[in-house]
């Protein structure tokens, strides 16, 4: 069998008091292992123990109670006023209770100082909506409220942002649609007198819905070089 080298782990954490009633002595404990550095060789940890003991005691569980109420605070502008206590006499220990109850209480008084209180604003309603942005086809229309219902006073919190609404509308009615010129055509053959003639036409787009019909000629001539055989013209 080798000889090997040998080490003790840690300390594994403390066990709980083994006693059942607060206050009373108890014991607890803590083990730890002899590791093998090499496990084909034979060794042992010299020295130490493999567990140690120790005296405890189970702290007892202190519950919570209520401190005195501490003096009530100025007259709010809403009529009220609040005072406050602290779970502090004594507070909670060792898992017992928290105090049972709220922390603070709220009582009606008569407010006599003469400084303004802050008013917030408050929007008033919706207007109605706007007329449609066109008289034809697709638009916005828009309403708003004010922040006047009542308005911020003294301090108060304004409104915010939200005064205006927008909204797509439309409409049965197509918009007119006024004519534009489409390209010339080529030119005629050069006539006998000397001219040739070209046409233009209305169409891109044509006029539709009671749009202006497209102005200027459809018509041009210029002069040109007859080279052809005009006998018995």
């Amino acid at each position: 069998m080798l000889i090997g080298d040998a080490t003790w782990t840690q300390w594994i954490e403390w066990s709980e008091c083994n006693t059942a009633v607060c206050n009373i002595e108890g014991t607890r404990n803590r083990t730890r292992l002899c590791f093998v550095l090499n496990p084909n060789a034979q060794a042992n940890c010299n020295g130490g123990d493999s567990i140690q003991l120790q005296k405890c005691t189970k702290p007892c569980l202190v519950d919570g109670s209520w401190g005195a109420w501490e003096g009530w605070s100025v007259c709010y502008c809403n009529g009220f006023r609040p005072r406050y206590r602290k779970c502090d006499s004594p507070p909670p220990l060792n898992g017992g209770h928290v105090c049972n109850g709220s922390e603070f209480e709220v009582g009606m008084c008569n407010r006599t100082s003469n400084t303004n209180c802050p008013v917030d604003g408050k929007w008033t309603d919706w207007s109605a909506w706007s007329t449609c942005s066109v008289s034809c086809e697709n638009g916005t229309q828009s309403r708003n409220r004010n922040c006047t219902n009542p308005p911020q006073a003294y301090g108060g919190k304004d409104c915010g942002l939200d005064d205006s609404a927008f909204q797509n509308c439309s409409t049965s009615i197509p918009c007119p649609v006024n004519g534009a010129w489409g390209v010339w055509e080529g030119w005629s053959v050069c006539a006998c007198n000397g001219f040739r003639g070209r046409n233009r036409y209305c169409d891109s787009p044509p006029p539709t819905n009671g749009g202006q019909d497209c102005q200027d000629v459809r018509y041009e001539v210029e002069l040109c070089n007859k080279t052809s055989n005009c006998s018995g013209m």
